[in-house]
C-alpha cells in the first residue's frame, strides 16, 4: 500500500515558516537575560519574572486563539498573530527598567501564544492522519534546528556589534521572513469556511481539552526545566568556567532533538505513544540530574568538564526528543477533529505553565543557593513528572483515545 504524500508545497512552506520564527525566538532568548544582568543590573529573580511573564501572557492567550481558529479561516488569523509577533521584537533594543521589559514580555508573549496555536493546528489540518506523528515530527526538527542556529546567531551578534539592537532586527527580519512563508500554505475550502453560527457559543471544551488534563499535568512538571535550561545555561557554564562559545551547547541539545524526533514521530505512528513518552521523560530526569550534579562536584579539568557540558546538552535534547511529536500526537488523538486548535491550545498552555514557573523558581533559587541547586529541583520536577504519567496518564490516554 502505497504511503500518503507528507512533502506536500503547504507543509513545505509550513515547516519553513515555523523555523524561521523560532529562529527568531531563539535568535532573542539567551541574549536577553544577558542584556538585562549585564546592561542593566537587573537581579536573576527580577529577570526570571520578566522571562516568565511571557510565557504565562502566551497561555491566558492560547484558548481563545484556539476558539476562534477553530470557527474560522485558521490561516486569516495565524498571519494576523504572526505579522503583530514579528513586530514587537524590534522594541527591546530602546527600553530600559523592569517594567518596561515586563509589559512588552506580555503583549509580545500574547501573540506568540496565538501565533503557535494556530501554527501547529493548521500543520494538523494540511499533513495526512496517517503520518501525523512523522509529521510532527518533521515540523519540530525546524524549531530544533532553529534552536541550534538561533543562540550562535544571537550571541555572535552580541559580540560582534557589542549590542542589542542588530539581535532584536535580526530576530524581526526571520520572523517577517516567516510570515511570507504562511501566504504560501494554502487549505481546503472547507477548512476556509466559517463554522456556522450555533457552533459559535462560546464553552470550556472549545478553549480547552478537558481529557488532556492530567496529560497536561505530565507535561506541566517536564517542562518545568526547559526554560531554565536555556535561559540560563550559558550563565551557568560562565560559572562553571567553561571556555569557548556557549552557543556550541544549543547546537548539541539540537542535534539530540532533531535526531530522537525523527525516529519518535515514527514510532508514535506505529502506535507507541505512551512508551516513547515514559522513556523519553525517565532519560531526561537521569540526565538533568547529571547537569546539576557536574557544578556540585566542581571538577577541575577544564577540557572534561566542557566536553561533558556538551554531551549532557545533547543527551538532554535526545530526551526532550523523543517526547515532543508523542506529546502532541497524544492531545489530538484526544480530540475530535473540529476541536484540532483546542488540543493545540492545552498540549501549549500546559507547556507554558511549566516553563513560566522554572523560570520564576529557578531563577529564585539559583539567586539563593546556586544554580546546581536549580538544576537539582529540575531534576525532581522531571521525576515527578515521569512517575506521574506512568501512574496515571498511559490509563487515561488508552481509556480515551479516539485514534
Amino acid at each position: 500500500m502505497q504511503k500518503e504524500k507528507l512533502f506536500t508545497k503547504s507543509y513545505i512552506f509550513a515547516c519553513a515558516a515555523n523555523f524561521l520564527g523560532c529562529l527568531g525566538f531563539f535568535t532573542l532568548l539567551p541574549t536577553l537575560p544577558i542584556l538585562l544582568i549585564e546592561k542593566y543590573g537587573i537581579i536573576q529573580s527580577q529577570v526570571g519574572i520578566i522571562l516568565a511573564s511571557y510565557a504565562f501572557a502566551a497561555m491566558l492567550a492560547r484558548p481563545f486563539s484556539a476558539y476562534f481558529s477553530d470557527l474560522y479561516n485558521r490561516k486569516t488569523i495565524l498571519c494576523v498573530f504572526l505579522a503583530v509577533y514579528s513586530l514587537l521584537f524590534l522594541p527591546y533594543a530602546f527600553l530600559t527598567g523592569v517594567a518596561a521589559f515586563l509589559v512588552l514580555r506580555v503583549v509580545h508573549g500574547v501573540f506568540f501564544g496565538g501565533e503557535t496555536v494556530c501554527a501547529n493546528a493548521l500543520v494538523t489540518d494540511i499533513v495526512c492522519e496517517s503520518r501525523r506523528g512523522e509529521g510532527f515530527g518533521y515540523f519540530g526538527v525546524c524549531n530544533n534546528v532553529a534552536m541550534a542556529l538561533g543562540p550562535m546567531v544571537g550571541l555572535y551578534i552580541h559580540e560582534f556589534t557589542g549590542g542589542f539592537l542588530w539581535v532584536s532586527i535580526t530576530a524581526f527580519l526571520f520572523c517577517a521572513a516567516g510570515f511570507l512563508c504562511i501566504l504560501e500554505v494554502h487549505l481546503s475550502p472547507e477548512q476556509k469556511r466559517a463554522k456556522p453560527a450555533e457552533n459559535r457559543k462560546m464553552s470550556l471544551d472549545k478553549l480547552f481539552q478537558p481529557k488532556g488534563i492530567y496529560a497536561g499535568i505530565a507535561l506541566l512538571f517536564i517542562s518545568y526545566p526547559w526554560g531554565f535550561i536555556f535561559s540560563f545555561a550559558a550563565i551557568y557554564g560562565k560559572e562553571l568556567g567553561i571556555g569557548g562559545a556557549m552557543g556550541a551547547f544549543f547546537a548539541f541539545v539540537s542535534a539530540g532533538l532533531v535526531g530522537s524526533r525523527l525516529l519518535s514521530g515514527k514510532l508514535v505512528d506505529k502506535g507507541k505513544i505512551t512508551a516513547v513518552i515514559q522513556f523519553g521523560s525517565f532519560a531526561v530526569a537521569v540526565v538533568i540530574a547529571l547537569f546539576a550534579a557536574i557544578g556540585f562536584i566542581k571538577l577541575q579539568n577544564g577540557a572534561l568538564l566542557q566536553i561533558l557540558f556538551y554531551v549532557i546538552g545533547l543527551l538532554i535534547g535526545v530526551g526532550y526528543g523523543i517526547m515532543f511529536p508523542a506529546y502532541n500526537a497524544l492531545f489530538v488523538n484526544l480530540s475530535p477533529n473540529d476541536r484540532r486548535a483546542a488540543a493545540s491550545s492545552t498540549y501549549l498552555t500546559s507547556w507554558d505553565v511549566g516553563l513560566g514557573l522554572g523560570l520564576i523558581f529557578g531563577a529564585i533559587i539559583a539567586q539563593k543557593y546556586s544554580y546546581s541547586y536549580a538544576f537539582a529541583v529540575c531534576a525532581a520536577s522531571s521525576f515527578v513528572s515521569a512517575l506521574f504519567f506512568t501512574a496515571f496518564v498511559s490509563r487515561h490516554f488508552n481509556k480515551y483515545k479516539l485514534r
